[in-house]
């Protein structure tokens, strides 16, 4: 009876650690990945779609496959004077002020809906527009401006780190010049360790002239947003009577080398169905040892309420003892920074985790409750 009482309890222990801390570990490491591939092309997620205004030129996307690292950096050095060419001959007509108050490039960069983020993307500057519920860069110090500052005419700034020694302070605020503009800084992007963030900057959009507002574009976000450049395209249609086109996204070092093929997706997948099997397989093992526990108490003549407070409330216990070991061995590795990602994404990771390992937990002791109320003493008492 201990053997059994044991091999449960241990194993809703093990379990449940596992079904908590594995996937708080891989998602660390895939987010933590995608991150380095966002800060690459400049906090751009492959999730971007780049675009220009239409003027007859063709766009070609091809994967490649490289075999060395020189190979790798000529591809990327290939790809960047295309980008360079390409933002030297953008065709645009005169970007007006409209009745609304706001330039062309203004309202068709506003009207993609919500939750995404637009740009003037100009080297190692981004003139700003998001709305809704976007992941915004890295914040060190300070904030990134709101949805409604975007439009300001007055200049504001987030810039990385590397550039505060170019900053300066004045009645207690601290300002930089950008692109001709004196604009206050309100935060300071960037995250633990030295990255390509350190060197961007970003200022809202309604501050900059109509005239540097013109170049190439992208818009971003944490969802598909074909539909937010579908928008776009409609009112800058209308707007300019010019449409948009796509252009090809950055190409990293990790693209050139990777042949632009990635396998987080399936990888995942891979994970998940794994711990569902254990899941499945240890959840059988340990009903078969409870249903031959359950029906011996019972038969020795132990009441369903005790029952439970020999058999189910343990389980919970010991289940719910996983869970926590998960939170603190995450709380470890989150203060000890071992995910290169800030600590908000680490811990959402975390929480979202546990929680989902905790309905795993409901689920286990919902169905021991049910073998419960349908073990056959009689059958018990024959394989005993």
């Amino acid at each position: 009876m201990k053997a059994l009482h044991f091999y449960s309890r241990f194993s809703a222990l093990i379990l449940f650690f596992f079904m908590s801390f594995l996937p708080f570990f891989f998602l660390g490491i895939d987010a933590e990945y995608n991150l380095n591939q966002q800060i690459d092309r400049g906090y751009i997620s492959r999730n971007a779609i780049f675009f220009a205004p239409d003027v007859g030129q063709e766009q070609s996307s091809k994967a490649v496959i490289v075999a060395t690292e020189e190979e790798a950096q000529a591809i990327i050095e290939a790809s960047e004077a295309q980008d360079e060419l390409e933002s030297q001959t953008i065709v645009m007509p005169d970007n007006q002020y409209g009745e609304n108050g706001l330039t062309n490039i203004e309202t068709i960069l506003s009207s993609g809906g919500s939750d995404y983020f637009a740009a003037v993307h100009t080297g190692k500057g981004r003139f700003v527009y998001f709305s809704g519920n976007v992941m915004l860069p890295p914040i060190l110090e300070g904030r990134f401006f709101t949805s409604k500052e975007c439009l300001s005419r007055e200049p504001m700034a987030v810039i990385g780190k590397d550039l505060l020694n170019q900053s300066f302070i004045e009645d207690g605020k601290r300002f930089i010049y950008l692109d001709g503009l004196a604009c206050e800084v309100v935060g300071i992007a960037g995250i633990a360790h030295d990255s390509t963030i350190d060197a961007l900057y970003f200022i809202n959009l309604g501050a900059i002239s109509p005239e540097r507002q013109i170049g190439r574009y992208y818009v971003d976000g944490a969802r598909d947003v074909s539909a937010v450049f579908e928008k776009i395209q409609l009112v800058s249609s209308d707007q300019l009577h010019l449409p948009m086109r796509r252009l090809d996204l950055p190409m990293t070092f990790t693209d050139a080398v990777t042949g632009d093929v990635y396998l987080k997706t399936y990888l995942k997948a891979v994970v998940a169905l794994l711990l569902i099997f254990i899941y499945l397989s240890v959840l059988s093992q340990a009903l078969s040892a409870e249903r031959r526990k359950i029906g011996i108490l019972k038969v020795v003549g132990i009441s369903t309420k005790n029952v439970n407070r020999r058999v189910h409330w343990p389980l919970l216990a010991w289940g719910a003892s996983g869970i926590a070991l998960t939170l603190l061995t995450g709380a470890i590795l989150v203060g000890i920074n071992y995910f290169a990602l800030p600590q908000s994404e680490a811990i959402r990771i975390l929480v979202a985790c546990s929680l989902t390992s905790s309905a795993f937990l409901v689920i286990w002791l919902l169905l021991f409750d049910v073998f419960d109320r349908r073990t056959d003493l009689r059958e018990v008492t024959q394989q005993c």
